[in-house]
């Protein structure tokens, strides 16, 4: 604004009855709000470079699925690893690391933390007051069951069914439909219910059975 000013008061000079310094002085103000102005600029592009920048350095966490759930799937398709992350990334927390429910869960939390009845939303700060809490930034656990006997879905069409309409819990049906037909994959090999060969998509859901585990 201030460049736009001067631009337009020097370009009024000639009908101005100013004395020569007058007009001198202007002409360097007006040179002198250029630098300015340029400056000003430069410095708003580099504040946004470093604020991508910055925000590149800072991902979303990545997952670290247990070794006995890598041994578990290491012959398994590229789905069911997919899923095998995101089910850590996504479902761990209250499943599980290895998907034997809440108990599992919770043993991953902080001491202090491990009797809550509530959970943070995902990417909130680590630690909230009781004041804090509201059903905005968190939400109540539940129960979380053991997922290593899913036999009462009958089907993988159950199952994928199930945690479409249902999970994650503070967020249902927000997943993608490949995650979730990724994760149904990785619970059904937890389940081992899926057969090495087989990629799930939605139209054999129904094929693979979720028998009950026998060990």
């Amino acid at each position: 604004m201030a460049q736009l000013f001067l631009w337009l008061m020097l370009k009024s000079l000639p009908n101005c009855k100013l004395n020569l310094k007058t007009k001198a002085s202007l002409r360097v103000n007006y040179r002198v709000a250029r630098v300015l102005f340029s400056t000003f600029v430069l410095l708003l592009i580099a504040g946004l470079g470093s604020a991508i920048t910055q925000n590149n350095m800072n991902p979303r966490p990545k997952s670290e699925v247990v070794p006995e759930i890598l041994e578990l799937i290491s012959e398994y398709s590229e789905q069911v690893h997919r899923g095998a992350e995101a089910y850590d990334l996504i479902c761990s927390n209250c499943h599980g690391n290895t998907g034997l429910g809440i108990e599992e869960g919770r043993a991953e939390f902080l001491p202090e933390h491990q009797r809550c009845e509530k959970c943070h939303r995902p990417f909130n700060s680590s630690k909230l007051s009781e004041v804090e809490i509201s059903d905005k930034n968190a939400f109540n656990i539940g129960t979380p069951p053991a997922l290593n006997n899913l036999s009462k879905f009958s089907s993988a069409a159950g199952l994928y069914a199930s945690i479409k309409a249902t999970m994650p819990r503070y967020a249902p049906g927000t997943l993608s439909e490949e995650q979730y037909l990724d994760i149904t994959a990785f619970l059904s090999v937890l389940n081992g219910s899926l057969a090495k060969d087989i990629t799930l998509n939605l139209d054999n859901l129904d094929e693979v059975l979720l028998e009950p585990v026998v060990k």
